[in-house]
């Protein structure tokens, strides 16, 4: 049995009562046991010849994940949910009360105008603008982009980030820390844009 101290914390690293909720009504996947909160993307270790492996729920598979930390137990955050609701759990197993189950709730990270980047490296690194936002009941929250070369992308929620100022500068995606600019070059852009 989990104790309420350590329920109020992971309850709080989750973001509050509400926002725990939502993580456990949008598990993707049986097979994801935790769910990292840097990130915000729903995890699994496995076993591979190299040693344990972490994976993140990305784009609607699987994508091994080097970080392995700030993990929180699925299983955990479910009791320590239902502890701090102080729900009654034996009426709602023989399903005496009426019980209101929503399959999908998805509140969407990102509106209308906003610009983002993919996540995987491996995809382009063009700077994307949000043009539509779809709420499917079953695939979720997705996305239609544009480029700047006016070419549309339908994209879902998982598999992109919000731009940083200095890639929303540049037009595309900062790979690395030596791709970052440096505080005179970011100042010579502004003023030549803005000029």
């Amino acid at each position: 049995m989990i104790k309420t101290k350590k329920a109020e914390r992971l309850i709080h690293a989750a973001g509050g009562l509400k926002q725990a909720k939502l993580i456990l009504a949008n598990v993707p996947d049986k097979t994801a046991f935790f769910y990292q909160l840097q990130i915000g993307l729903y995890a699994r270790t496995g076993i591979a010849p190299q040693g344990v492996v972490t994976s993140v729920f990305l784009g609607g598979k699987w994508v091994i994940w080097g970080n392995p930390y700030d993990l929180i137990k699925l299983s955990e955050l479910r009791r320590a949910a239902i502890l701090l609701e102080k729900a009654n759990v034996l009426d709602e197993a023989c399903n005496d009360s009426q019980i209101d189950i929503k399959l999908h709730i998805a509140l969407q990270k990102f509106t209308m105008g906003d610009y983002v980047v993919y996540l995987d490296l491996m995809d382009t690194d063009d700077l994307l603008k949000i043009i539509e936002i779809h709420n499917h009941p079953v695939n979720g929250i997705g996305y239609v982009v544009i480029t700047h070369t006016g070419l549309k992308r339908k994209i879902p929620e998982g598999s992109i980030r919000k731009a940083m100022s200095q890639e929303r500068l540049i037009k595309k995606r900062i790979n690395h820390i030596d791709e970052a600019l440096t505080v005179s070059e970011v100042e010579f852009i502004r003023r030549h844009v803005h000029a």
